[in-house]
Formats: C-alpha cells, sequence, structure tokens
C-alpha cells in the first residue's frame, strides 16, 4: 500500500471527490446557502433575545444596560462602549452579569468559527469545480 494511502485512508480522495459532486449540484448548492444564510441570521437573533432578556434579569445589566443608552451607536463613542465590555468581563457589574457576557462572547466566537467553516467550505469547493482556462 502506498505511503499516502495509508495516511488518509483506503479511500483515497473519494470524499474530497464526493462533497466536489456535491456542490456541482445546482439544487445542493442553492439549498447549502440558504442554509448558511439562515446560519448567519438565526443563532444571533437568538443570542440577541437571551442576551438581553438575560441581563435584564439582574441588577448589574440594568445598570450596564443604562450605560450602554447613555454611550450611543456613534463611531466616536467606540471607546466607552469597549470599556462597558471591560468592566462587565471584570465583572464590575456583578458576577452573574458577568457570566452572560462571557457566554455570549463565547458562542459568538464558537459561531464565527463555525461561519467562517461553513462559508469557507462553499468557497473552496466553487474553486476546485472551477473550469480551468484554455
Amino acid at each position: 500500500m502506498a505511503p499516502e494511502q495509508r495516511r488518509f485512508g483506503s479511500h483515497g480522495g473519494t470524499k474530497m471527490t464526493t462533497i466536489l459532486a456535491l456542490f456541482r449540484n445546482e439544487t445542493f448548492h442553492l439549498c447549502y446557502s440558504i442554509a448558511g444564510a439562515a446560519l448567519l441570521l438565526f443563532p444571533m437573533l437568538g443570542l440577541s433575545r437571551w442576551y438581553h432578556a438575560s441581563m435584564r434579569r439582574t441588577a448589574g445589566g440594568r445598570a450596564a444596560g443604562e450605560k450602554q443608552k447613555a454611550i450611543g451607536p456613534y463611531a466616536r463613542e467606540l471607546g466607552a462602549g469597549l470599556r462597558l465590555g471591560r468592566d462587565l468581563t471584570r465583572g464590575r457589574y456583578g458576577g452573574e452579569a458577568r457570566s452572560i457576557y462571557k457566554r455570549a462572547l463565547l458562542f459568538t466566537a464558537i459561531w464565527i468559527a463555525v461561519v467562517a467553516v461553513w462559508w469557507g467550505l462553499l468557497i473552496w469547493a466553487d474553486e476546485m469545480n472551477k473550469v480551468p482556462a484554455g
């Protein structure tokens, strides 16, 4: 058995070939893209609802919410928003608000990784399935 076959298993590149064939199918490609759009939207909607509802249940969370409203949505106040996040992380608004904030950060980091892999696979498959010029 060749070293390449031992390293990648007895099937060699059939898994990769199967994945590439799936992405050549326009229906699969469309469904995958729609599922990716849902992956972008729905977890963040759910996280937002959970985060705001959970923070409103704590005194520290309510205080942080009031501080956030005072900061405003303008880019020039980005530093104040970052300080609020740092204060939440350090527990200045209470342990419960800190825990909620950290869970939201962890969920967001995992979500970013999943989205990157999801769309990266699509981009990779599209590149591999390109017909060479000439």
